[in-house]
């Protein structure tokens, strides 16, 4: 009996089971369920507590309703956890995107100069990068209608050598005419020989080298006059010489004829061959203004003399500059590119009162280990013999477009 009693409760149970296998069973509130140690569920809240959790819930949805969605049964510590690591996230992402535009924008300044690709040839030096960004930025910020051109001719419009062979300077021009007489070619080469290792030697002083300049000047002007050239001649004495222009000479002066440019060309040689050469190059524009040495001619052409006062390469400055239509042109133009062969053509801005940027580019054109600390020291930008115009073309890009 005992056995058929045990089988039957068995029976029993497994019929109860298979009955009871789909129900749920009753949810107990966790207020009322005790921990193994007896403590109270930490979810449990007082009704006080429930309604500041509330309203911060509430707060998180008005302020960021396009991801606060919270479940129903997210605790007050995972709330508090991924608001203070969304909140944290954001600080971060602020002060790193602000970071990084500020660096960007100091990256960008600093690469103004690297974006003129000609500033990147082996032949440029600058002593103080810094200061040429700068400069070329305010130059830049300018733009085209504050800007003047003040340059030098010999050897830095024109060039110094080409294919291993010197060219020749607007007094050269005249020196190796084959219509100029001998004994005329013969003194002119004697005080070329003479003065000119005077003109370039950096260990003698300025003050020094004056007289030495006023000299040669006055003596090929005085030989110059005997020499027998008559006015109609210059264009062949241009022609059959060995005088030419710097590379992207051309370019350089139809952007500064386009834009209206004023451009001033301060030559201590001849007036009127430099003229002349910048016509046969189809150089010669009237947005350009010369200050020169002019020949004096009578009715038949021959040469009697020179004009006004003897320029030579250590005494060009604004004092020789005389015309009230130039003045009136450069008299909002407070930027200035100037561009010389020697330390004496940084001395072409002397007296003017309106300068507010100047980038100074000089041409190192022989003698360069021995000359360059000098130029270094004084000219912005020195390029050593480079017999182009491309430095200047491409700042000049720069600032016009």
């Amino acid at each position: 009996e005992g056995h058929t009693e045990w089988q039957g409760a068995a029976a029993s149970a497994q019929s109860s089971l298979r009955s009871g296998s789909g129900r749920k069973r009753p949810k107990v509130p966790n207020s009322t369920v005790a921990s193994d140690t007896g403590e109270k569920d930490s979810t449990s809240t007082s009704p006080q507590s429930s309604t500041r959790y509330s309203l911060f819930t509430r707060q998180l949805q008005k302020l960021f309703p396009a991801w606060w969605k919270p479940s129903e049964g997210m605790s007050r510590k995972t709330v508090v956890m991924w608001t203070a690591l969304g909140i944290g996230t954001v600080v971060v992402v602020s002060f790193a995107t602000t970071a990084l535009l500020r660096k960007r924008k100091r990256a960008k300044a600093k690469r103004v100069i690297d974006t003129v690709l000609e500033l990147q040839k082996p032949c440029v030096r600058m002593k103080d990068p810094e200061r040429v960004e700068e400069l070329v930025c305010k130059l830049i910020k300018g733009g085209p209608k504050k800007l003047q051109i003040v340059t030098d001719f010999d050897h830095t419009i024109s060039r110094s050598h080409f294919s291993g062979k010197p060219c020749c300077s607007t007094h050269g021009v005249v020196e190796c005419s084959p219509i100029i007489s001998e004994e005329y070619r013969l003194q002119a080469r004697k005080l070329h020989d003479k003065f000119y290792p005077i003109e370039i030697d950096p260990h003698i002083s300025t003050e020094e080298k004056i007289p030495q300049m006023v000299e040669w000047y006055s003596r090929s002007h005085a030989i110059l006059v005997s020499c027998g050239v008559k006015k109609y001649d210059f264009p062949k004495l241009v022609a059959d010489s060995s005088i030419m222009l710097r590379d992207g000479c051309e370019s350089f002066f139809e952007m500064l004829h386009e834009y209206q440019i004023p451009t001033l060309v301060f030559s201590a040689g001849l007036g009127d061959i430099l003229e002349e050469a910048l016509r046969h190059f189809q150089c010669h524009f009237p947005n350009l203004k010369f200050i020169s040495n002019y020949m004096q001619f009578d009715e038949e052409g021959n040469i009697v003399g020179f004009k006004g006062e003897l320029i030579h390469m250590y005494n060009k400055n604004r004092c020789h500059v005389s015309s009230p239509e130039y003045h009136q042109a450069v008299k909002e133009r407070t930027n200035i590119l100037l561009l010389g062969d020697s330390l004496g053509d940084l001395d072409m801005l002397a007296g003017n009162q309106q300068q507010e940027v100047v980038l100074r580019i000089g041409f190192l054109n022989c003698r360069i280990e021995e000359r360059l600390p000098q130029y270094l020291n004084n000219f912005d930008i020195v390029l050593l013999d480079d017999q182009t115009m491309d430095v200047a073309n491409g700042i000049l890009r720069k600032i016009i477009y």
